[in-house]
């Protein structure tokens, strides 16, 4: 089994009650066997961008996420892709209200090219942070 190598990179900048933030993560060739590597494995990259806008108590927020992978068993890339939209609102200091949509396409799974999933998904937070 190969070792952990990972290289990741991230950044946020915020101006004016906007926050954009992107990340890119490249696995290599992490926790695959030699004989997946030879056969041209990879287990993968992520890259994700994200921007939200605070005002006052207020805030809203959209997200987007591509990952891909490489299966040593096929020559077909799995492919995740999500992405996300949020608003919340700060009802007193320590407690938040959220509300979040998401969808999800999650395509080649495993390396099968007929192997598809999508999803969609929504999310109601009553949050209380201490």
């Amino acid at each position: 089994i190969e070792d952990l190598e990972v290289l990741a990179l991230g950044g946020m900048v915020s101006s004016a009650g906007f926050t954009l933030g992107a990340h890119y993560r490249d696995l290599n060739e992490t926790n695959l066997t030699q004989a997946a590597v030879t056969a041209g494995a990879d287990a993968g990259e992520q890259w994700s961008v994200g921007l939200g806008y605070q005002a006052g108590p207020w805030g809203v927020s959209v997200w987007y996420l591509d990952a891909e992978r490489n299966a040593a068993t096929s020559a077909i890339t799995t492919e995740v892709t999500r992405m996300g939209f949020g608003a919340g609102y700060t009802v007193a200091p320590g407690w938040l209200l959220r509300a979040d949509l998401e969808f999800l396409s999650h395509d080649n799974i495993g390396g099968v090219a007929t192997t598809d999933n999508d999803g969609r998904g929504f999310l109601l937070t009553n949050m209380f942070i201490f």
